[in-house]
């Protein structure tokens, strides 16, 4: 019988051409234009950068590895036969709360930092990384730090964070646990800084400031960073926008001036013309009744010459 437990998912660029992921790669700045790579290293590049966002450290686990993984925390017992999508609610009901996940994202001078502060932990103690682990899950209770999203992050997305906060693709970790270990110290500065900012932004908005533009411009002075800068910068773009208006302005006041000018033109083309040919019809009118009169004349003066000639002839017969 076929095992099971042998399922995979693939990634979806594993469908895609070699010249589409060359492409991927150099638009993502993951490769130079002029490098040539073969399928296999292209491959091994795209395992190491792409990521779905909604894909997580587990996606790719075949189901020998989600069992596995299940069995060891006690989840599962070893003789448990499980369907794949059995498996898989499992691992995502559990994995970000096993402490492996939770705290491999620290290192142990962190956890031994932590606990030393907040006097749960002598700083002359000896303590292997298990004791640590299990002191800071029994002492640790930040909900939003043991859940946070990046935990449960693929490796690929935890590289690509820590490019955008500034660290070289030399300097990356290579392992998991220091690239968890790195994006929690930035994910922390992160967060820090935002809850800063709106806290004071809240202190703002329930001030007694009643003006609502000295509130905004306050706001955007912290968030931009000073009040001169962004002074600066609206002038810069009042002066940018109007320039640009007055350059419209005077392009449109130019072309409407044509039209008028044009349309001006075409009226007195029009009425000339609308004048000429009211002339031409008169005229044509005029030589018309002349013509049909003169018909006319000429038809009854016949008829009345006719009738006289009738009469003439009557009396002559009489």
């Amino acid at each position: 019988m076929k095992d099971v437990y042998g399922k995979t998912v693939n990634p979806v660029w594993q469908a895609w051409s070699d010249s589409y992921i060359r492409e991927w790669l150099i638009s993502h700045g993951l490769l130079r234009s002029d490098s040539q790579k073969t399928r296999d290293q292209l491959a091994d590049s795209m395992n190491k950068y792409y990521y779905d966002t909604k894909g997580t450290a587990y996606s790719t686990w075949t189901d020998s590895q989600m069992k596995q993984w299940l069995i060891e925390h006690n989840i599962i017992k070893s003789d448990a036969q499980l369907q794949r999508e059995k498996l898989q609610k499992l691992i995502q009901d559990n994995y970000v709360g096993a402490k492996e996940t939770v705290w491999g994202a620290w290192s142990d001078s962190g956890m031994r930092s932590w606990l030393i502060e907040h006097s749960y932990l002598k700083s002359d103690a000896e303590k292997t990384r298990d004791e640590l682990v299990d002191l800071m899950n029994a002492k640790y209770n930040d909900y939003s730090a043991r859940t946070a999203p990046y935990l449960i992050w693929p490796d690929a997305r935890l590289r690509a964070y820590l490019r955008e906060h500034g660290m070289s693709e030399d300097a990356l970790p290579t392992s998991r646990p220091t690239l968890l270990q790195e994006v929690r110290i930035r994910w922390v500065q992160t967060q820090a800084r935002t809850e800063s900012v709106y806290a004071k932004i809240k202190e703002v908005i329930l001030s007694g400031v009643e003006s609502a533009e000295e509130k905004l411009g306050m706001i955007l002075e912290m968030l931009t960073g000073s009040a001169e800068t962004a002074k600066a910068r609206s002038a810069e773009k009042y002066d940018e926008a109007k320039e640009y208006a007055d350059t419209k302005y005077d392009d449109a006041s130019g072309y409407a001036n044509e039209k008028y000018d044009e349309a001006n033109g075409k009226y007195a083309d029009a009425k000339g013309y609308v004048k000429d040919a009211a002339y031409d019809t008169k005229t044509e009118a005029e030589h018309k009744k002349g013509e049909y009169e003169s018909a006319g004349k000429k038809y009854w003066n016949s008829k009345v010459e006719q009738a006289q000639r009738k009469a003439e002839e009557a009396k002559v017969e009489l």
